[in-house]
């Protein structure tokens, strides 16, 4: 049986009970009468990603749906987890109390920590200077304005879902005389998204720096590979020149340290965009797109005041080469 069909059926024994209890359909208030008052059911989708396919099973692990009514201002919230979800095949019903016109906000992935419930808003709480070296929680916004509500039908608002929480991979390739370990290298990420507001636009008044939450070296074919893993929040074109991708060279035996890049992030991201979302705009493809992979080769200087270089650089399926290293920018 279909969810449709189950609403259908949950319906029409709706009205059959408040036709037994001689509800007054006539009325504004009909909080003396649950019965009449139906659901809404919201469907909740994750096909906002670059494969354009329904992933809300396998991504969305639990939900906190709001729905308010556009009139009246009022606004009502259920928690629903995984298990709920999948027993329902990811339809949320709600209460809500007469008809009128609704907006829906679905948020996954949150906390008290993270979570304003009065503003309904995402905050990392980062002050100006604070760094965040963990892994970020998968987080998903969803939203649907302005969805017509009525007294014994069918009531269907359909939210899909864009993955917040992005995964920066970040691994470089080195086979020359030294040895090195991740911990000779500091790579942060910074830009400005610790806060997300209720319709998923970034709003802090500062950028919020972000450290790797997971580091490993490796030997691979005389090789030493040296690999980084960052999350952060969502990443829009607005804040294009805050958005920044550093490298250093700070070796732990106090020797001469070197900065190898310090570029503008979203630029080199988009290059790949080309490839991979040829028709989407750009913050469609930052937002569609939730893991970018960087691969950087490094070769030695013989200078010992700036050891290394950096030849290759790769985002995703992009590639740049150059005979001479990759020049900072600042």
């Amino acid at each position: 049986m279909t969810i449709r069909h189950i609403l259908t059926i949950a319906a029409t024994t709706s009205i059959a009970a408040c036709a037994l209890t001689s509800c007054d359909w006539v009325k504004d208030d009909l909080s003396d009468c649950p019965e009449c008052q139906g659901t809404l059911s919201v469907k909740i989708e994750h096909r906002y990603n670059m494969l354009h396919a329904d992933a809300a099973s396998s991504r969305v692990e639990k939900a906190d749906v709001f729905i308010r009514n556009t009139a009246t201002g009022e606004t009502q919230h259920k928690a629903f987890d995984k298990a709920m979800l999948d027993a329902s095949g990811y339809y949320a019903d709600m209460e809500f109390a007469g008809a009128g016109t609704y907006d829906c906000l679905v948020w996954s992935g949150i906390d008290n920590k993270i979570f304003d419930w009065d503003t309904q808003t995402v905050s990392l709480a980062t002050q100006q200077g604070d760094t965040i070296a963990r892994r970020l929680p998968l987080i998903f916004h969803g939203k649907s304005d302005a969805t017509n509500v009525e007294l014994r039908s069918d009531n269907l608002a359909t939210v899909d879902m864009m993955q917040d929480t992005k995964f920066v991979n970040v691994t470089f390739n080195y086979n020359g005389s030294r040895h090195v370990q991740d911990t000779d290298f500091l790579l942060t990420l910074s830009a400005p998204n610790s806060i997300l507001d209720a319709s998923n636009n970034t709003a802090a008044d500062h950028a919020t720096t972000y450290k790797p939450y997971g580091a490993r070296t490796e030997s691979i074919d005389h090789q030493q590979v040296v690999s980084y893993a960052l999350s952060t929040l969502r990443l829009m074109e607005k804040d294009r020149a805050q958005c920044r991708l550093r490298l250093d060279y700070h070796p732990t035996d106090g020797s001469q340290g070197q900065n190898l890049f310090d570029i503008p992030l979203l630029d080199y991201l988009l290059m790949c965009k080309d490839f991979e979302g040829e028709r989407m705009t750009t913050q469609e493809y930052l937002d569609r797109q939730s893991t970018y992979h960087i691969v950087f080769l490094i070769r030695d200087t013989g200078n010992p005041h700036a050891p290394f270089a950096v030849s290759v650089l790769s985002v995703n399926n992009w590639q740049m080469r150059d005979d001479q290293p990759v020049v900072k920018t600042n």
